[in-house]
């Protein structure tokens, strides 16, 4: 038994589109709860640049790569998370659901909540997550899901992950709690639903979408890699969540098969006070002070104050994990096409 298992808790990894990494993940099948990958980008879209292969090839993976997973005892999700949909495409992605749910898909991730409504009346035996698009910051809103679509996996805002007391309130839901590790999104990003929909997939799901927030986001990062302090939840503190949550998402799906398997390596052993794309190190104490907290750092410092001091080399927006993030990505997944496919019939992209 790993240290992480011993909590109660697993992880949810990402496919990159590598074959190699389910062999990869064998040796560590006993920690991992799912698999999520995307849905062909012809269908929804996935609040992600899409890197895997041609829809129509990837549909033709998608049953060995199910088969695979199941043989490991690892469920596979589907993410079909965008924001919005019109209500006129509802019922097609609900019916590729149900054909995916042949093909060994058995959870499905999704932000829409009158697209999920469509897809559980489509797929009445499928699992529901609810994704940290659909911004279940309060226990209310969770309540409207548990009511619409008893989804029994919430996936939380990263705001939450060092907030035992209001993560507490969630559990009485009595869905799974999930939330997302190593996200590295900006906290509360302001251009949190610019994003949403420029990429979320109805429109496009080009690459050039997501630098224009990237590029907004990058300097922001750097000037203020404290307030990470206040999503981030890395490997030597995961356990400060036991009995809280049951599942640590880790994300990577356009991450080489090495970073992925590296970082499920540090949060099964609970290993690190590392972060692994920033490069920053958070003391033990930071959590207890950041779960106390008000979060206006303005009127406190103290995160800055300790951030410099245990992270002298980390100091603004031409830090070195700056442009890691952009470059890293799957050897085995194409760059992002020219050609951009949408839900229905593929389109080149808006000027």
């Amino acid at each position: 038994m790993t240290k992480l298992s011993s909590l109660g808790m697993k992880l949810a990894v990402p496919f990159n589109h590598d074959p190699a990494l389910l062999h990869g993940l064998a040796r560590h099948r006993e920690d991992i709860a799912e698999l999520y990958l995307p849905a062909p980008c012809d269908v929804v879209g996935t609040m992600r640049v899409w890197y895997g292969p041609e829809p129509q090839a990837y549909r033709r993976q998608l049953p060995s790569i199910a088969r695979n997973a199941a043989d490991l005892g690892i469920d596979v999700n589907m993410v079909m998370n965008t924001a919005y949909l019109p209500l006129s495409e509802h019922r097609r992605v609900a019916l590729y659901a149900a054909e995916a749910m042949k093909a060994g898909i058995r959870t499905f991730t999704l932000g829409d909540l009158h697209l999920a409504q469509a897809v559980r009346q489509a797929c009445p035996d499928a699992r529901i997550a609810v994704s940290m698009v659909a911004d279940l910051h309060s226990v209310t809103r969770a309540r409207h899901w548990m009511r619409e679509v008893r989804p029994e996996v919430l996936i939380l805002p990263t705001i939450l992950n060092k907030a035992p007391a209001r993560l507490g309130v969630f559990s009485k839901t009595g869905a799974e709690l999930e939330v997302i590790a190593n996200e590295g999104c900006l906290p509360c990003c302001p251009f949190f639903m610019q994003h949403a929909c420029a990429l979320g997939g109805w429109e496009t799901a080009h690459e050039s979408a997501a630098e224009r927030y990237t590029e907004q986001c990058w300097p922001r990062k750097g000037a203020r890699l404290w307030e990470h302090y206040q999503t981030e939840v890395l490997p030597a503190h995961a356990h400060r969540l036991k009995g809280l949550v049951s599942r640590l998402k880790l994300v990577g799906r356009g991450r080489p098969t090495e970073f992925i398997l590296r970082e499920i390596e540090r949060y099964t052993a609970l290993s690190s006070d590392r972060h692994e794309v920033f490069g920053y190190v958070e003391p033990d104490r930071v959590w207890k002070r950041v779960t106390a907290c008000d979060r206006y750092c303005e009127a406190c410092g103290w995160c800055e104050r300790v951030f410099r001091r245990v992270n002298p080399g980390l100091r603004g927006p031409r830090s070195r994990w700056i442009g890691r993030s952009a470059t890293e990505r799957s050897p085995n997944a194409p760059a992002p096409k020219s050609r951009t496919y949408s839900a229905g019939t593929p389109r080149h992209r808006r000027s």
